[in-house]
């Protein structure tokens, strides 16, 4: 009885045991999407696709109201999205995706509290690209841990995001050779 809402939903609300169920999106995404709380409420994105093609949306679900949702622009077959923490209460979104050529890269995107963005779509990696891990920092940079090159012999790559979305060519490191599956973690 403790976690039962004291007041009914509306009857227009799926109802679960945790209580009212609120649809963000329908994709045919069998991933679960990436989900970032900040003060602006609970952030999601996912991918999905019309008859123009492949998107990626992204919206946000505070107390009082879901937000639109807002469309990135097309990519080609964008996945494994994730946000991480930014400056000035905005946030990064990393996502996988093709290039011009065909080949998979770690892409970003600085995002307004608004979920529009503030700087243009990057592309991190210059190497094939086949999982990453992030490392959020303290000044709202993230240390993105990509694995790529050679399929027969990956590699880590540690590449740096600054709190303002800027890409920091000259801190793109291999730290690791014969290795994949990158995990970061933070102590203090």
């Amino acid at each position: 009885a403790a976690c039962q809402p004291n007041t009914p939903p509306p009857p227009d609300l799926s109802v679960s045991a945790w209580g009212p169920v609120v649809t963000l999106a329908q994709a045919e995404q069998a991933n679960a999407p990436p989900l970032s709380v900040s003060p602006n409420g609970v952030t999601t994105a996912w991918v999905g696709a019309d008859e123009k093609g492949v998107f990626q949306a992204l919206r946000t679900l505070n107390t009082d109201v879901m937000g639109e949702a807002v469309r990135l622009p097309r990519g080609v077959r964008p996945y494994a999205q994730q946000f991480a923490p930014a400056a000035n209460d905005r946030q990064h979104l990393f996502w996988l995706d093709s290039n011009v050529e065909g080949e998979t890269r770690l892409f970003t995107a600085l995002l307004k509290p608004d979920l529009e963005r503030e700087r243009e779509l990057t592309i991190l990696t210059r190497q094939i690209t086949r999982r990453y891990s992030l490392l959020p920092v303290a000044d709202g940079g993230v240390w993105a841990i990509a694995s790529g090159g050679l399929a027969s012999e990956p590699a880590l790559y540690a590449h740096y995001v600054d709190g303002d979305g800027r890409w920091r060519l000259s801190e793109n490191y291999r730290i690791a050779a014969d290795a994949d599956w990158p995990a970061a973690l933070y102590r203090s």
